[in-house]
C-alpha cells in the first residue's frame, strides 16, 4: 500500500493508481465465487483486499489534486457523506432484494 502510493506520488499520476488496483480487486471477487478450493478462494479474496487497500491512499489524494483548498475540503466531506449514507442504506436494500427474490420463487439467497 505504501509503495503503491509512493509510486503514484513520484510519477504524479493518480487516476490509474486508483483504477488499476480497484479493477484488480473487483475482478478477484467473482473469481473467488467460482473457486471450489477454499485456499484458492482465500487467495482471491486476499488479492481483492490488496487491490482495494492499495488504492485507498491515492484515492484520498484525488480531490486535492484538481480542487482548490476550500473545494477540496468540501469534496472530501461529500465523499465521506456518501459513504456514510450508503453504509446506512445498504442493509435495507439488501433485505428488499432478498425479499423480492424469495417472492419470485427462486432459490434462497
Amino acid at each position: 500500500m505504501v509503495l503503491w502510493a509512493r509510486h503514484g506520488d513520484r510519477t504524479g499520476e493518480r487516476k490509474w493508481h486508483v483504477a488499476g488496483p480497484m479493477l484488480l480487486g473487483g475482478a478477484a471477487i467473482p473469481v473467488a465465487l467460482h473457486l471450489d478450493n477454499p485456499i484458492a478462494a482465500m487467495v482471491a479474496v486476499s488479492v481483492c483486499a490488496i487491490g482495494v487497500c492499495a488504492a485507498l491512499p491515492t484515492f484520498w489524494a484525488l480531490p486535492t489534486g484538481f480542487l482548490g483548498d476550500t473545494a477540496a475540503a468540501g469534496g472530501i466531506a461529500l465523499i465521506n457523506s456518501l459513504g456514510n449514507v450508503s453504509g446506512f442504506v445498504a442493509p435495507y436494500v439488501t433485505a428488499a432484494v432478498v425479499a423480492l427474490v424469495q417472492r419470485a420463487g427462486t432459490e434462497k439467497v
